[in-house]
């Protein structure tokens, strides 16, 4: 297998640098003839050299995009206009600039949406299409959707069907990024089966390898692989995608990294290393050795995991990509931590922590700075589309004028035309001002509802405001012990002598250790208030139930608990499960933490039980702990709250518990304190499932699944 891998590389290499030096003579003669056309004929040599460069130089395919928009402006060609808008707006989706792209595509859409259908049908759809991918990759799934069933629509009527089998595709990945797995693998069995028509092995790799990332992501590592080695096998002889098949062998030695088959992982880390190192991918290239690195890291290869992440590092530095920088450093920082080289895992866990945190708090920026662009550039679409109505009204008016004006019979009317004309003047001035004092107590009205709506933003925003400012201060002020921990143990580390450093060093490891676990709990608080809860998700309860059970393996005192849970074994409840097992997960670890402080002559026991409230599901967890006092019971779901000092934990737990479950819409609440017996209840809605099968275009189309509270 070696042997073959290494026979298909050389392959690869000689068939990539013969496209490269093909693609090359073509772009120079190209370049050599646009200066000697005109017209029409240059616009086609501009749009075919921003094409060419693409993927290879972007900053000339942006120039030659821009020359053929201003070229189709001055000769009035407005199909190819369009296609020259698309085109800069391709360039910048592949630069991760979203906004720049929307603006472009709308741009191109506006032209093509005026011209005759049946000239730009193909243009068309390739836009709307270009125009869903850019708001899949912001997460704005709906207009994701509508734009690619749009472009669908077309694709149809012109019986396009590897355009058909595209939008399916699309369409299953806007499915799968929302976590609706059945449905995404129902549309992107129906593109695999027309590529399958069609003979197409790209778009049937594209698509197996598509259907693998959706076992992958339910943690069907064998399901997985077998596509991946499917999409591979079909790939890896095209000339003109190494990259996709870079990215399957990225894949697949992932696969076998979440499986613990380290060797094979490696050996396809490595052969997307080389494919990456041809084509001169450098963010990809930092990628792979940080894979690689990984793998020798949890092999306790420690030299070697230091010297991949290192190159990793450097290409990182050079390419300015904190993901990557990141990534390498927290290898680093690990590799020389098992090494006990301290000082220098402290350096590099230091680097890891200020990408890690630029990255966080950079994506909430640009998050909030491209939301406001979006919605300033819808703005100016509304404004420009109600001036273009306004023109027309006023042209068809002005053509009434005309007509009028040109009347032959305009001599013999004169008198009953003026007589007319005062009437009308003065019917026209009474409903002018009738409308006026519509128009006027609209417009109050208007002003009224916005006042109120601002007025709720700013009560809500002062809240908001409030309470991330206790937020900020109760972190702050328990940062400030590790802190001063941490630079104790430094000073008296250094007093001692050489053969006692190790153990003051490992003591300032603890604390560092608890400090960044307190940053993490803090950041995950976060990412739960942010979460848009996705209801649609269906659990069979006992299951879950047993799993959070089994996830408590390592809290101190599972070994002396007995479990059990009071449910029905076919119970499937809807909802969205990362909320529910963050509530249930933290509920349950308290329990086990403290039933042992009390249980009389009985062991440890934690009961979970299930209720049917009828519109809601009640779920109870039952401990024959020591119960807590009053005082204590009313305040053990604010933040950071602990009822002893001899409490480990920062008291965040129940509040995650509270956040999240009130993102369901749902309560959770202490029902029982008792010596013996402590209760905790968690109410969630109930929904139901209802299966219809809608008609499109005269088809019965697969059935979809639409979920409706119950109350």
């Amino acid at each position: 297998m070696k042997y073959i891998f290494t026979f298909v590389g050389l392959l690869a290499t000689l068939f990539a640098y013969g496209q490269s030096d093909s693609t090359s003579i073509l772009t120079d003669s190209l370049e050599k003839r646009v200066g000697s056309t005109q017209g029409n004929k240059k616009i086609k040599i501009l749009l075919r050299l921003s094409t060419l460069y693409h993927s290879t130089n972007p900053t000339k395919s942006l120039k030659y995009g821009q020359e053929a928009v201003n070229l189709s402006q001055r000769v009035k060609a407005r199909p190819e206009m369009a296609r020259a808008l698309s085109n800069i707006g391709y360039v910048h989706t592949l630069q991760g600039n979203y906004i720049s792209a929307l603006a472009y595509y709308l741009r191109a859409l506006d032209i093509l949406q005026k011209e005759n259908p049946a000239l730009v049908q193909t243009e068309l759809a390739k836009t709307l299409d270009r125009l869903a991918q850019v708001y899949y990759q912001k997460g704005y799934y709906e207009q994701a959707l509508k734009y690619q069933l749009k472009a669908l629509k077309i694709q149809e009527k012109s019986a396009d069907q590897a355009g058909i089998a595209s939008s399916f595709d699309h369409i299953g990945s806007i499915y799968k990024a929302q976590k609706m797995f059945v449905e995404a693998l129902e549309y992107y069995n129906m593109s695999l089966k027309i590529n399958r028509t069609t003979q197409s092995n790209v778009a049937i790799s594209q698509n197996l390898g598509n259907i693998g990332e959706v076992y992958f992501l339910q943690k069907k590592y064998k399901e997985a692989l077998d596509f991946y080695q499917r999409a591979f096998e079909l790939i890896s002889h095209e000339n003109h995608y190494k990259t996709n098949e870079a990215n399957l062998l990225e894949h697949i030695g992932k696969v076998y990294q979440q499986q613990g088959e380290y060797n094979n992982a490696l050996a396809y880390f490595k052969k997307s290393l080389g494919i990456r190192q041809m084509l001169q991918n450098k963010d990809g290239i930092s990628a792979n050795l940080s894979d690689i690195a990984e793998i020798y890291l949890a092999t306790k290869k420690n030299t070697q995991a230091i010297q991949y992440a290192q190159q990793s590092l450097l290409l990182a530095n050079e390419l300015k990509s904190r993901i990557r920088v990141k990534n390498a450093s927290h290898a680093l920082a690990e590799a020389y931590a098992a090494q006990k080289d301290f000082e220098q895992a402290y350096r590099f866990q230091k680097l890891y922590n200020r990408a890690n945190d630029s990255l966080y708090n950079e994506s909430k920026l640009k998050q909030i700075a491209e939301l406001q662009a979006y919605y300033d550039l819808n703005k100016k679409e509304e404004e420009k589309k109600d001036l273009l109505q306004e023109k027309k009204v006023l042209q068809r008016k002005a053509n009434d004028n005309t007509v009028i004006l040109n009347n032959k019979q305009l001599t013999i009317y004169a008198l009953g035309f003026v007589i007319l004309l005062a009437l009308a003047t003065l019917f026209v001035l009474y409903n002018r001002a009738r409308f006026r004092k519509n128009l006027t107590d609209e417009l109050e009205q208007k002003v009224n509802d916005r006042t109120a709506y601002l007025k709720k933003l700013a009560d809500e925003l002062t809240r908001a405001n409030h309470e991330l400012d206790t937020f900020l201060y109760k972190a702050s002020h328990d940062l400030k012990g590790p802190l001063s921990s941490l630079e104790g143990l430094c000073h008296v580390g250094l007093l001692e002598q050489d053969e006692r450093k190790g153990m003051y060093f490992n003591m300032q490891r603890e604390v560092l250790n608890r400090m960044q676990l307190l940053l993490f709990r803090i950041v995950e608080i976060g990412d739960i208030r942010s979460h848009q809860p996705e209801t649609t998700e269906t659990i069979k309860l006992k299951k879950h139930l047993k799993s959070v059970v089994r996830s408590m393996r390592r809290v101190e005192g599972y070994k002396n608990t007995s479990f059990s849970v009071d449910v029905n074994e076919d119970l499937v409840i809807i909802t969205d499960g990362e909320m529910l097992d963050i509530a249930l997960d933290n509920i349950v670890k308290n329990a086990v933490q403290h039933a042992n402080s009390y249980y009389g002559n009985d062991s440890p026991h934690i009961r979970l039980v299930y209720v049917d409230l009828g519109d809601y599901h009640q779920i109870k967890i039952i401990d024959n702990g020591s119960g807590m006092p009053l005082e204590i019971s009313e305040r053990i779901f604010e933040m950071f709250f602990r009822g002893t000092d001899n409490f480990k934990g920062f008291g965040l737990g129940l509040y995650k518990a509270k956040i999240a479950i009130s993102k369901l819409g749902g309560e959770i609440s202490l029902l029982k304190a008792e010596k013996g017996e402590t209760i905790f209840s968690i109410t969630i809605p109930q929904y139901k499932v209802t299966q219809e099968s809608p008609i499109i275009n005269g088809a019965i189309h697969p059935k979809k699944h639409h979920y409706i509270k119950l109350n």
